[in-house]
Protein backbone atom coordinates (compact mmCIF):
# COMPACT_ATOMS: atom_id res chain seq x y z
CA UNK A 1 0.00 0.00 0.00
CA UNK A 2 2.81 2.44 0.99
CA UNK A 3 4.27 3.84 -2.34
CA UNK A 4 3.74 7.25 -1.49
CA UNK A 5 7.64 7.36 -1.86
CA UNK A 6 7.09 6.71 -5.95
CA UNK A 7 5.03 9.91 -5.76
CA UNK A 8 6.53 12.35 -3.24
CA UNK A 9 9.20 14.03 -5.85
CA UNK A 10 6.14 14.82 -7.91
CA UNK A 11 4.45 17.07 -5.84
CA UNK A 12 3.68 20.73 -6.53
CA UNK A 13 2.98 23.69 -5.03
CA UNK A 14 1.14 26.51 -5.99
CA UNK A 15 -0.54 30.05 -3.77
CA UNK A 16 -4.24 29.99 -3.11
CA UNK A 17 -5.90 32.21 -1.46
CA UNK A 18 -2.55 33.49 0.08
CA UNK A 19 -1.79 30.22 1.29
CA UNK A 20 1.12 27.81 -0.12
CA UNK A 21 -0.89 24.79 -0.90
CA UNK A 22 1.10 21.32 -2.07
CA UNK A 23 -1.11 18.94 -4.69
CA UNK A 24 0.10 15.87 -6.63
CA UNK A 25 -0.69 16.06 -10.52
CA UNK A 26 -0.37 12.78 -12.69
CA UNK A 27 -1.74 10.95 -15.67
CA UNK A 28 -2.61 12.33 -18.93
CA UNK A 29 -6.17 12.83 -18.69
CA UNK A 30 -7.83 10.96 -21.89
CA UNK A 31 -10.55 9.73 -20.06
CA UNK A 32 -10.91 13.25 -18.16
CA UNK A 33 -9.64 14.22 -14.30
CA UNK A 34 -10.70 12.51 -10.89
CA UNK A 35 -9.80 15.08 -7.98
CA UNK A 36 -8.82 13.15 -4.89
CA UNK A 37 -9.90 14.90 -1.28
CA UNK A 38 -8.63 13.51 1.94
CA UNK A 39 -10.01 14.14 5.45
CA UNK A 40 -9.66 15.54 8.43
CA UNK A 41 -5.51 15.36 9.66
CA UNK A 42 -4.41 13.54 6.70
CA UNK A 43 -3.04 15.11 3.19
CA UNK A 44 -2.88 14.13 -0.26
CA UNK A 45 -1.13 11.12 0.89
CA UNK A 46 -4.30 9.35 2.10
CA UNK A 47 -5.19 8.34 -1.76
CA UNK A 48 -1.46 6.80 -2.64
CA UNK A 49 -3.38 3.39 -2.95
CA UNK A 50 -5.71 5.34 -5.56
CA UNK A 51 -2.83 7.13 -7.78
CA UNK A 52 -1.32 4.72 -10.13
CA UNK A 53 -4.49 2.37 -11.17
CA UNK A 54 -6.55 5.57 -11.94
CA UNK A 55 -3.65 7.95 -13.40
CA UNK A 56 -3.78 5.00 -16.19
CA UNK A 57 -7.13 6.44 -17.69
CA UNK A 58 -7.12 9.85 -15.98
CA UNK A 59 -5.92 12.80 -14.56
CA UNK A 60 -5.44 12.09 -10.87
CA UNK A 61 -4.96 15.24 -8.65
CA UNK A 62 -4.08 15.11 -5.20
CA UNK A 63 -4.81 18.32 -3.12
CA UNK A 64 -3.57 18.55 0.80
CA UNK A 65 -5.84 20.89 2.42
CA UNK A 66 -4.69 24.10 3.94
CA UNK A 67 -3.35 23.14 7.45
CA UNK A 68 -2.30 19.63 6.20
CA UNK A 69 0.39 17.79 5.24
CA UNK A 70 2.80 20.05 3.55
CA UNK A 71 0.51 22.97 2.60
CA UNK A 72 0.45 26.48 4.22
CA UNK A 73 -1.48 27.96 7.26
CA UNK A 74 -3.85 30.91 6.77
CA UNK A 75 -2.13 33.57 7.62
CA UNK A 76 -5.13 35.07 10.00
CA UNK A 77 -6.07 32.08 11.39
CA UNK A 78 -9.62 31.70 12.27
CA UNK A 79 -12.59 28.76 11.97
CA UNK A 80 -13.65 30.43 9.05
CA UNK A 81 -10.07 30.49 7.18
CA UNK A 82 -10.43 26.57 8.03
CA UNK A 83 -14.48 25.48 6.93
CA UNK A 84 -15.62 24.02 3.91
CA UNK A 85 -15.75 27.04 2.27
CA UNK A 86 -12.40 28.54 2.41
CA UNK A 87 -11.31 24.81 1.41
CA UNK A 88 -13.89 24.96 -1.60
CA UNK A 89 -12.42 28.20 -2.49
CA UNK A 90 -9.04 26.86 -2.35
CA UNK A 91 -10.05 23.39 -4.75
CA UNK A 92 -11.25 26.16 -7.30
CA UNK A 93 -7.83 28.55 -6.97
CA UNK A 94 -6.23 25.36 -7.81
CA UNK A 95 -8.93 24.35 -10.27
CA UNK A 96 -8.81 27.57 -12.33
CA UNK A 97 -4.57 27.53 -11.62
CA UNK A 98 -4.15 24.97 -13.96
CA UNK A 99 -7.27 25.28 -16.45
CA UNK A 100 -9.01 22.09 -14.86
CA UNK A 101 -12.42 21.79 -17.29
CA UNK A 102 -15.36 19.84 -15.19
CA UNK A 103 -13.80 17.40 -13.16
CA UNK A 104 -14.95 13.62 -10.93
CA UNK A 105 -14.77 14.79 -7.56
CA UNK A 106 -13.53 12.25 -4.43
CA UNK A 107 -13.58 12.98 -1.27
CA UNK A 108 -13.25 11.34 2.82
CA UNK A 109 -15.06 12.52 5.51
CA UNK A 110 -14.51 16.55 5.54
CA UNK A 111 -13.41 16.15 1.91
CA UNK A 112 -16.74 15.06 0.93
CA UNK A 113 -18.35 17.62 3.15
CA UNK A 114 -15.74 20.03 1.27
CA UNK A 115 -17.24 18.85 -1.78
CA UNK A 116 -20.64 19.60 -1.44
CA UNK A 117 -19.75 22.48 -0.60
CA UNK A 118 -17.63 23.30 -3.73
CA UNK A 119 -21.09 21.90 -5.79
CA UNK A 120 -23.29 24.27 -3.77
CA UNK A 121 -21.14 27.17 -5.31
CA UNK A 122 -19.58 25.63 -8.55
CA UNK A 123 -21.92 23.57 -9.87
CA UNK A 124 -20.85 23.62 -13.19
CA UNK A 125 -16.91 22.08 -12.42
CA UNK A 126 -18.16 18.40 -11.22
CA UNK A 127 -18.47 16.19 -13.61
CA UNK A 128 -19.40 12.94 -10.79
CA UNK A 129 -19.02 13.65 -6.90
CA UNK A 130 -18.34 10.73 -4.83
CA UNK A 131 -18.04 10.49 -0.85
CA UNK A 132 -17.65 8.12 2.13
CA UNK A 133 -17.67 9.08 5.29
CA UNK A 134 -18.98 12.52 4.71
CA UNK A 135 -22.31 13.24 6.28
CA UNK A 136 -24.29 15.93 4.46
CA UNK A 137 -26.09 17.15 7.59
CA UNK A 138 -25.53 17.67 10.83
CA UNK A 139 -27.18 19.75 13.54
CA UNK A 140 -25.00 19.87 17.14
CA UNK A 141 -25.51 22.87 19.46
CA UNK A 142 -22.16 25.53 19.27
CA UNK A 143 -21.41 24.45 22.42
CA UNK A 144 -20.88 20.55 21.83
CA UNK A 145 -18.12 21.92 19.05
CA UNK A 146 -16.22 23.59 21.29
CA UNK A 147 -16.37 20.93 24.17
CA UNK A 148 -15.11 18.13 21.50
CA UNK A 149 -12.12 20.19 21.05
CA UNK A 150 -11.83 20.97 24.83
CA UNK A 151 -11.76 17.36 25.10
CA UNK A 152 -9.04 17.22 22.53
CA UNK A 153 -7.07 19.68 24.09
CA UNK A 154 -7.50 17.55 27.20
CA UNK A 155 -6.20 14.56 25.32
CA UNK A 156 -3.89 15.64 23.38
CA UNK A 157 -2.43 17.32 26.68
CA UNK A 158 -2.66 14.07 28.74
CA UNK A 159 -1.33 11.22 26.03
CA UNK A 160 1.30 13.90 23.89
CA UNK A 161 0.16 14.78 20.58
CA UNK A 162 1.73 11.90 19.05
CA UNK A 163 0.84 8.90 21.08
CA UNK A 164 -3.09 10.57 20.72
CA UNK A 165 -2.30 10.21 17.00
CA UNK A 166 -1.45 6.92 16.94
CA UNK A 167 -4.95 6.34 18.87
CA UNK A 168 -6.93 7.95 16.55
CA UNK A 169 -5.44 6.65 13.45
CA UNK A 170 -6.28 3.34 14.98
CA UNK A 171 -10.18 4.01 15.67
CA UNK A 172 -10.14 5.63 11.82
CA UNK A 173 -9.31 2.68 9.88
CA UNK A 174 -9.77 -1.38 10.07
CA UNK A 175 -7.09 -2.86 9.24
CA UNK A 176 -3.43 -3.22 10.72
CA UNK A 177 -2.14 -2.38 7.41
CA UNK A 178 -4.14 0.79 6.95
CA UNK A 179 -3.58 1.94 10.73
CA UNK A 180 0.47 0.79 10.16
CA UNK A 181 0.18 3.31 6.85
CA UNK A 182 -1.53 5.96 9.02
CA UNK A 183 1.02 6.20 11.65
CA UNK A 184 4.22 6.16 9.03
CA UNK A 185 2.50 8.68 7.03
CA UNK A 186 0.17 10.57 7.96
CA UNK A 187 -0.18 11.04 11.97
CA UNK A 188 4.01 12.90 12.31
CA UNK A 189 2.05 15.52 9.98
CA UNK A 190 -0.89 16.23 11.95
CA UNK A 191 -1.50 19.80 12.91
CA UNK A 192 -3.51 19.84 15.73
CA UNK A 193 -4.15 23.50 15.84
CA UNK A 194 -5.83 23.16 12.54
CA UNK A 195 -7.95 20.26 13.79
CA UNK A 196 -9.46 22.32 16.34
CA UNK A 197 -10.40 25.13 14.42
CA UNK A 198 -11.95 22.85 11.54
CA UNK A 199 -14.03 20.56 14.11
CA UNK A 200 -16.05 23.46 15.20
CA UNK A 201 -17.39 24.14 11.44
CA UNK A 202 -18.56 20.47 11.01
CA UNK A 203 -21.09 20.62 14.24
CA UNK A 204 -24.27 22.51 11.82
CA UNK A 205 -24.27 22.01 8.59
CA UNK A 206 -26.94 21.26 5.83
CA UNK A 207 -26.53 19.82 2.43
CA UNK A 208 -29.22 17.41 1.99
CA UNK A 209 -30.62 19.31 -0.23
CA UNK A 210 -27.56 18.42 -2.70
CA UNK A 211 -28.30 14.81 -2.68
CA UNK A 212 -31.91 15.33 -3.14
CA UNK A 213 -31.54 17.70 -6.05
CA UNK A 214 -28.21 16.98 -8.09
CA UNK A 215 -28.89 16.48 -11.58
CA UNK A 216 -25.19 14.76 -11.41
CA UNK A 217 -23.75 11.21 -10.91
CA UNK A 218 -23.40 10.87 -7.06
CA UNK A 219 -21.99 7.86 -5.04
CA UNK A 220 -21.84 7.73 -1.59
CA UNK A 221 -19.76 4.87 -1.15
CA UNK A 222 -20.94 3.15 2.97
CA UNK A 223 -18.08 1.48 4.48
CA UNK A 224 -18.95 -1.56 7.00
CA UNK A 225 -17.36 -0.81 10.10
CA UNK A 226 -17.68 3.51 10.00
CA UNK A 227 -19.22 2.89 13.19
CA UNK A 228 -18.73 6.51 14.63
CA UNK A 229 -20.43 7.91 11.93
CA UNK A 230 -23.54 5.68 10.86
CA UNK A 231 -25.72 7.73 12.80
CA UNK A 232 -24.14 10.83 10.80
CA UNK A 233 -24.95 9.22 7.55
CA UNK A 234 -28.55 8.23 7.70
CA UNK A 235 -30.01 11.23 6.29
CA UNK A 236 -27.73 10.84 3.48
CA UNK A 237 -28.67 7.24 2.62
CA UNK A 238 -32.48 8.06 2.89
CA UNK A 239 -32.15 11.40 0.78
CA UNK A 240 -30.23 8.90 -1.98
CA UNK A 241 -33.05 7.08 -1.89
CA UNK A 242 -35.54 10.19 -3.38
CA UNK A 243 -32.97 11.15 -6.06
CA UNK A 244 -32.01 8.75 -9.47
CA UNK A 245 -28.81 10.23 -10.05
CA UNK A 246 -27.65 9.33 -6.65
CA UNK A 247 -26.70 5.82 -5.23
CA UNK A 248 -25.49 3.99 -2.70
CA UNK A 249 -22.53 1.09 -2.57
CA UNK A 250 -21.26 -1.08 0.33
CA UNK A 251 -17.80 -1.40 1.19
CA UNK A 252 -17.06 -4.41 3.53
CA UNK A 253 -14.12 -4.61 5.87
CA UNK A 254 -13.37 -0.92 6.14
CA UNK A 255 -13.90 1.91 8.30
CA UNK A 256 -13.70 5.54 7.79
CA UNK A 257 -10.68 5.55 5.87
CA UNK A 258 -12.38 2.93 3.73
CA UNK A 259 -9.81 3.49 0.63
CA UNK A 260 -7.05 2.74 2.83
CA UNK A 261 -8.63 -0.34 4.39
CA UNK A 262 -9.74 -1.92 1.13
CA UNK A 263 -7.74 -0.02 -1.70
CA UNK A 264 -8.28 -2.86 -4.54
CA UNK A 265 -12.16 -3.09 -3.72
CA UNK A 266 -12.49 0.83 -3.50
CA UNK A 267 -10.67 1.02 -6.72
CA UNK A 268 -12.73 -1.39 -8.13
CA UNK A 269 -15.82 0.78 -6.97
CA UNK A 270 -14.39 3.45 -7.83
CA UNK A 271 -13.60 2.85 -11.20
CA UNK A 272 -17.18 1.33 -11.71
CA UNK A 273 -18.85 4.03 -10.73
CA UNK A 274 -16.93 6.44 -13.49
CA UNK A 275 -17.08 3.78 -16.22
CA UNK A 276 -20.86 4.46 -15.79
CA UNK A 277 -20.79 8.11 -15.69
CA UNK A 278 -19.00 8.18 -18.94
CA UNK A 279 -21.13 5.15 -20.57
CA UNK A 280 -24.36 7.11 -19.96
CA UNK A 281 -22.81 10.55 -21.35
CA UNK A 282 -20.86 12.32 -18.79
CA UNK A 283 -17.58 12.85 -20.56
Amino acid sequence: MNNVGKWAGQVRRFTGGGVPLEYLDVGDGGNGTVVFMHSLLASWKQFAPQVEPFSRKYRVICLSLRGHGGSGRSLMESCATYSPDAFADDLKALADHLGLPPFHYVGNSIGGVIGYRFFSKYPEKLKTLTTFGSPARTNFPPWSARGLVKILNGLTWLLGEERYGRIAAKTAVYTDEARQFLEAEIVPEVNWDVVRYAMVNLARMDFLPILENAKIPVLLIHAQHDVGFQTLLQSSWTAAKKNPWVQVADLAGAGHLANLDQPQAFNQILGDFLAGAEKNGCK
